[in-house]
């Protein structure tokens, strides 16, 4: 079973990994876009989670939905739909020029 709570430290390290070194994180592998957007999508939304570092969290996220490969967009949008109701109510998805290409 998993555990209720995210301690600080694991937060931390997770933050550390995923958000300050994202330019060095390999996402060549589709799996592995896969489970970055599963990550995202825990930390998002988690009570755990500090609201700044949920927020980058969560941009993440919203970038996983414009993956060329619908695996990985699926996955994304299906965290996404986990989220609280409020964050749809104030939501704006737009394309990027590089994305859309």
């Amino acid at each position: 079973k998993l555990a209720t709570t995210i301690p600080s430290e694991v937060v931390g390290e997770i933050h550390s990994v995923v958000v300050q070194k994202f330019s060095k994180l390999s996402l060549d592998d589709t799996l592995a876009r896969v489970y970055f957007a599963r990550i995202c999508g825990t930390m998002a939304f988690s009570p755990d989670v500090s609201s700044s570092q949920q927020e980058e969290f969560y941009a993440l996220l919203c970038s996983c939905v414009v993956d060329s490969n619908p695996r990985v967009w699926m996955e994304a949008v299906h965290c996404l739909a986990k989220g609280p109701w409020r964050k749809f109510e104030t939501m704006t998805v737009t394309t990027r020029e590089s994305a859309a290409q």
